[in-house]
């Protein structure tokens, strides 16, 4: 695949297995993506090019074929190397016993092959892989680079669970850091310290974040950017426009046009 001769693309398929997975397709993907984090895990590699992970206070190159792994609900974010491009295969998913991963880099030939027949199978429809038994062996693989999980971040504190809820539930509307604070019985102060030092990032820019998550659901239902940015509570549809290509990395017109034509890397 030749980087630099195809548009940017992000291309998603959901498959029950019987958990809900989803796979990602980025394809020259050329955005530095803010900090925020996943209520799933992200298991990847990259299928092309390089890009810089900031996660857990460092900064990671990585470059083709390089797996990586962020854990759910760590903050990171991810840029281009100088003015380059990437392509990346993603999976979302849940663990029933994740343990702990303190690194993000993971160096593993076999996983790496499963990852890359998974992905294949799936986007492909080949029905003569299973990709049960594919996922299963990814997951068996992956918990072998665990750790105990007693190394794990303390569980967030109550309010900030509460005010997360808030957020994630009424992100299409206005809110107000002193309504979210009040919502979770803390001082606007101490609120917005302890959703930093938890999150790693403010109560507005998870706002945003789940404001952007909301609209990629709507998009694909609505098939309507106009009426995407009108339910998600976007009065402007180019700062709608400019906000979803800053977290997603490309326009949701080509987000919707990649999803819709089913076309892949």
């Amino acid at each position: 695949m030749k980087l630099n001769k195809k548009p940017a693309q992000l291309i998603q398929k959901q498959i029950n297995l019987p958990d809900k997975i989803v796979l990602t397709h980025g394809i020259n993907i050329h955005n530095t993506f803010p900090v925020h984090f996943h209520a799933s895990f992200i298991l990847g590699f990259i299928a092309e090019g390089q890009c810089i992970y900031h996660y857990r206070g460092e900064d990671i190159p990585l470059q083709k074929d390089d797996i990586y792994l962020v854990q759910s609900f760590v903050p990171h974010r991810c840029e281009p190397v100088a003015e380059g491009k990437h392509s990346y295969n993603i999976i979302s998913f849940t663990l029933s016993s994740p343990g702990f991963f303190p690194q993000l880099k993971i160096a593993d030939a076999d996983l790496l092959h499963l990852l890359k027949t998974f992905h294949q199978a799936a986007f492909t429809e080949n029905k003569t892989t299973s990709l049960s038994h594919l996922y299963a062996a990814i997951q068996s693989r992956l918990l072998t680079h665990a750790t105990d999980q007693t190394n794990s971040p303390q569980k967030a504190l109550d309010a900030i669970d509460k005010a997360k809820g808030i957020i994630e539930q009424n992100c299409h509307n206005t809110l107000s850091l002193d309504e979210i604070a009040e919502a979770a019985c803390l001082s606007k102060f101490h609120f917005n310290r302890l959703f930093h030092a938890r999150l790693g990032l403010s109560p507005y820019a998870y706002y945003l974040h789940c404001k952007v998550k909301q609209s990629q659901e709507i998009l694909l239902r609505t098939t309507s950017v106009t009426t995407t940015s009108f339910e998600t509570g976007f009065f402007d549809q180019s700062h709608f426009t400019k906000l979803f290509k800053k977290h997603v990395g490309v326009t949701p017109g080509k987000y919707l046009k990649s999803n819709r034509d089913g076309s892949g890397g």
